[in-house]
């Protein structure tokens, strides 16, 4: 089972260890290219400037993962609870386990899906990660 490791000032969080959760889906988006076109004036020509020194620069990425728990209804209040105050607006450094090699750096943001029942059945952990994702035993990388 995909498991969402995040690390937060040196401590190792497992989202299905430590917050009972499983991830029911995830996307990694794809970071934009910072574009910068200029306009020649009086003409109909243009200039990209966006490799101007050497190769393109990019926007932060934006990662979505959605979890629900394996735990009963009334537990699953009390890891929400835990999820929240840990990690909502903190900046992380987050493992997906089927890529374990590799980390995205970002800031999480929480959101709570509620049914009609107004009982919790889901949530979805963003990451506004830096553009590229860092091997975790490269020398020029910090390890985790």
């Amino acid at each position: 089972m995909i498991d969402l490791i995040l690390y937060r000032n040196e401590k190792k969080y497992s989202l299905r260890d430590d917050f009972k959760m499983r991830i029911l889906s995830y996307h990694i988006g794809a970071p934009e290219v910072i574009t910068n076109i200029v306009a020649i004036p009086y003409s109909n020509n243009y200039i990209d400037l966006t490799e101007v020194y050497g190769k393109p620069t990019y926007q932060q990425r934006v990662i979505s993962i959605n979890v629900d728990s394996v735990e009963k209804t009334e537990l699953w209040h009390k890891y929400i609870e835990e999820l929240f105050n840990t990690f909502h607006g903190q900046r992380v450094n987050a493992v997906i386990t089927s890529d374990s090699e590799y980390y995205y750096e970002g800031r999480v943001s929480i959101e709570v899906d509620s049914r009609n029942d107004n009982l919790v059945n889901q949530i979805t952990i963003n990451i506004l990660a830096n553009p590229f994702k860092k091997h975790y035993l490269n020398d020029e990388d910090k390890k985790l």
